[in-house]
């Protein structure tokens, strides 16, 4: 189970050695790597919202979309929809995200101080799981398609 998690968070990190080897790739590939990325989270989303029925949850969407604009740290939603599923196919989406997220900031200045808060948030969305929340996959894939629209990076 342990595995699940650090596999998920891993992704980022070997986001940022292929880019560190490949630097010269950086800006050519940087359309494919977006475009990785937000396919990779469609896909994320739309298996979160596979496994639940329609009725009040699509609020906790929105309020997911919303929350988003307030605090927009990508792991933390990332771990809360690791955690809450608790599935090999969602650590390993995560991972799959994490190639492209982290090849494009490895550009990004105060690199380490950003890594280093994703996770402590990564780590955090475990301790709110303990609490149960009806609607969590709606709230995570509300927030996460927040993600989907906006610019990256």
């Amino acid at each position: 189970m342990v595995l699940e998690y650090v596999l998920a968070f891993v992704g980022v990190f070997v986001g940022l050695l292929l880019a560190k080897y490949t630097k010269e790739e950086l800006k050519p590939g940087r359309k494919y790597f977006v475009t990785f990325y937000k396919l990779m989270l469609f896909l994320l989303i739309v298996y979160l919202l596979y496994f639940i029925t329609l009725d009040w949850y699509a609020l906790c969407f929105i309020l997911g979309f919303v929350v988003t604009l307030f605090f927009s740290n990508l792991y933390f939603y990332l771990g809360l929809a690791v955690f809450s599923s608790v599935s090999l196919y969602t650590s390993f989406f995560v991972f799959l995200l994490g190639l492209p997220y982290g090849t494009l900031l490895y550009s990004r200045k105060n690199l380490k101080n950003y890594l280093i808060y994703s996770f402590i948030f990564f780590a955090l969305s475990a301790l709110i799981l303990l609490f149960d929340f009806p609607g969590i996959n709606y709230f995570i894939a509300g927030a996460l398609f927040s993600f989907f629209l906006r610019k990256v990076i």
